[in-house]
């Protein structure tokens, strides 16, 4: 395998991008015959189907059974959360293996529409923002019985209601969002960026208890 400097991945782009790497070196693996790999991915979670990378880039080591056995249910994975990765092979293997890290797909919106990238890869890109999703609802949930969370002036869903927050930090800079004069890129705004944050504190209060 190649002596990789991990530490230069670019964690700016997709998940499907930043996942080019390692399954170009997964299928450099597959299709050779060395007994194992190291690679900086989190070796609980492979075997659960996810892809991410551990902290600092530690190096796991993988035995051929294990790559074979956790691309399996990276595609069950991938095709319980994205129709498209419906027909990649479920079954450990060599061959299904190949066919997982080569299989691809053509993003169909946003800034890399066009672009083909990795099918499996792209498909736990959604699972991972599914999960993203249902966490921060579960946070938000708790916050709102425990009577932690928080709304902020003027910030309204599109039904009318008031948008409730998880936190203060949160409710205030989403305030500072609406009402700074560069809304979304408001962070850019280094040398008021304090003094913005400080004032989108005055304007929430704790969210009614449910």
């Amino acid at each position: 395998m190649s002596n990789m400097d991990w530490n230069n991945t670019d964690r700016g782009v997709s998940y499907a991008l930043q996942m080019e790497t390692p399954c170009t070196e997964l299928h450099t693996f597959v299709s050779g015959d060395a007994t194992h790999i190291h690679l900086p991915l989190d070796k609980a979670g492979f075997a659960k189907g996810r892809m991410e990378y551990t902290p600092k880039y530690a190096l796991s080591k993988f035995t051929r059974t294990q790559v074979y056995n956790g691309l399996a249910q990276v595609a069950r994975r991938a095709a319980a959360h994205f129709g498209g990765a419906s027909a990649l092979p479920t079954k450990a293997g060599k061959d299904a293996a190949i066919h997982i890290l080569t299989s691809e797909w053509e993003v169909a919106s946003g800034k890399n529409k066009g672009r083909k990238v990795n099918l499996a890869m792209h498909a736990l890109g959604v699972a991972r923002r599914a999960d993203k999703a249902a966490a921060a609802n579960a946070a938000l949930a708790a916050a709102q019985a425990e009577g932690t969370a928080y709304i902020a002036n003027g910030i309204k869903l599109k039904d009318g209601g008031m948008r409730v927050f998880v936190s203060r930090d949160k409710a205030a800079k989403a305030w500072v969002r609406a009402n700074h004069p560069l809304k979304g890129e408001w962070w850019t705004d280094k040398a008021n960026k304090a003094k913005w944050v400080a004032k989108g504190e005055t304007k929430v209060s704790l969210a009614p208890k449910e």
